[in-house]
């Protein structure tokens, strides 16, 4: 990426370059109940965000991290509607099992861990989902949503902390 040429860079070559890294991200986030309609609606939601916002991208990070960034509030906005959130939480079971071998076990596995990570608050999940499932730096994540690092670190801890405690709990 040439972060100094952003610029130049238009929304076309942005989308090219990364639409399939953010779907990726977005997809994860919303987890393997959500529908393919969702995560498209938020990626085109996210590059409009960043369209709209790529005249004050002053190169602080790449480009990539501040995109994702976009996408990750974007999610996060989603899920704060409560109607929405629900109704994604109540398509998981049909969902996420159809995506599995027929294997009971292994459905009931990913259930329990769904379940577990549904009882975190977004933005805990969303920090650990970053970190610990899609590879980003504690730093990058803080870029990413515009928070102080301590800040995902903390929900970071609190995450851990919770979804091991929701997994013990296994109700």
């Amino acid at each position: 990426e040439a972060e100094g040429a952003v610029a130049s860079v238009g929304i076309e070559q942005l989308y090219q370059r990364h639409a399939r890294d953010v779907f990726r991200i977005v997809h994860r986030l919303l987890g393997p109940q959500a529908s393919e309609a969702d995560v498209d609606d938020l990626v085109q939601q996210t590059f409009i965000a960043a369209h709209k916002a790529l005249p004050s991208f002053r190169g602080d990070s790449q480009l990539s991290t501040w995109l994702y960034g976009i996408a990750s509030r974007q999610t996060l906005a989603y899920l704060r509607k409560k109607r929405r959130y629900r109704a994604l939480l109540d398509r998981f079971q049909s969902k996420a099992t159809e995506r599995l071998e027929p294997n009971q076990e292994q459905r009931a596995e990913v259930q329990q861990v769904w379940r577990a990570l549904s009882r975190i608050s977004p933005k805990k999940r969303v920090a650990y989902l970053l970190h610990d499932v899609a590879g980003h730096s504690a730093p990058d994540i803080a870029r990413m949503l515009e928070i102080p690092e301590p800040t995902v670190r903390s929900r970071l801890r609190h995450a851990r902390k919770e979804l091991a405690a929701a997994l013990e709990d296994k109700s």
